[in-house]
């Protein structure tokens, strides 16, 4: 009589909870460490960054530090030329130059540009010194510049006499807008105002007109204009010749039929319709 005997399962449910576990566990370590990986790469990434965001705002901090020392150091060396320009004698001026002045002798514009010798040239007031220039009778304007590093530089446009009359008080000088701007001898090219020129102030200013109207060789050939009313003037040669004007009109071509005359024969002229000239 033969026994079958078969294992109880009991033991083979055992094992295979233990197979189950070990995987759980190889699962869970494996979790861990990678778990752990990420944490230490994510450190290490977060310590670059930190790593980079200092040293760039290292970067950008030197730049500025060194800029703003340069910056520094040139306001210095600045002070220190503009205190040298303006307080030392080394740019003071030396030489006050003159030009412009056909009338008026050099010495005159110094004495009246007023600038003493040895001023250092910063502190000099160009607008001052060109007032001062103005002054003169002869200067209807000025202008005042440095030439460094010792010079003043004056620069004048003076009045033109077209015209002149005589006082009691002497000869005044009258220019082209009919202002009597200084008591001095005439130019050779300036022009005598006779008659009621001389009394009325609104013929007077026709008489300049006229005269200031002549072209430089028509001015050069007249001696006096005289006034005999405010419609009627009279051209006086200097070579006793007359030029009848009439009114104070129409004159620039009458001042180029006051040309073409002198170029004729003839004792007097009048010029009153400058586009038919008679002669006597």
């Amino acid at each position: 009589m033969s026994t079958s005997v078969t294992p109880p399962h009991g033991d083979d449910d055992r094992t295979g909870d233990g197979d189950e576990r070990g995987r759980e566990l190889r699962e869970e370590n494996s979790l861990d460490r990678a778990r752990s990986k990420y944490t230490e790469r994510s450190n290490r990434s977060g310590n670059r960054s930190k790593e980079k965001t200092t040293n760039a705002r290292g970067r950008r901090e030197v730049p500025w530090r060194r800029i703003a020392g340069i910056a520094g150091v040139g306001l210095v060396v600045l002070a220190v030329l503009w205190a040298v320009v303006y307080f030392t004698p080394l740019f003071s001026v030396k030489n006050v130059e003159v030009d412009g002045n056909a009338h008026l002798d050099n010495e005159d514009v110094v004495a009246a540009a007023d600038v003493a010798e040895g001023t250092p040239l910063a502190q000099v007031n160009m607008r001052q010194t060109a007032s001062n220039v103005v002054s003169l009778p002869w200067v209807k304007s000025a202008t005042a510049s440095r030439k460094w590093p010792s010079t003043i530089s004056v620069e004048v446009v003076e009045n033109v006499a077209v015209a002149y009359r005589d006082s009691s008080e002497g000869t005044h000088l009258i220019d082209r807008e009919g202002k009597e701007f200084a008591v001095d001898t005439p130019p050779e090219d300036s022009v005598e105002l006779t008659g009621e020129a001389d009394a009325d102030d609104t013929v007077r200013k026709d008489a300049v007109d006229i005269a200031a109207a002549l072209s430089d060789t028509g001015r050069g050939a007249v001696k006096s204009i005289e006034a005999k009313s405010k419609y009627e003037f009279v051209l006086n040669l200097k070579d006793d010749r007359t030029i009848v004007w009439g009114a104070s009109e129409d004159n620039e071509n009458k001042s180029l039929a006051v040309d073409t005359v002198l170029q004729r024969e003839g004792k007097e002229f009048n010029v009153t319709n400058p586009q038919l000239i008679t002669v006597r």
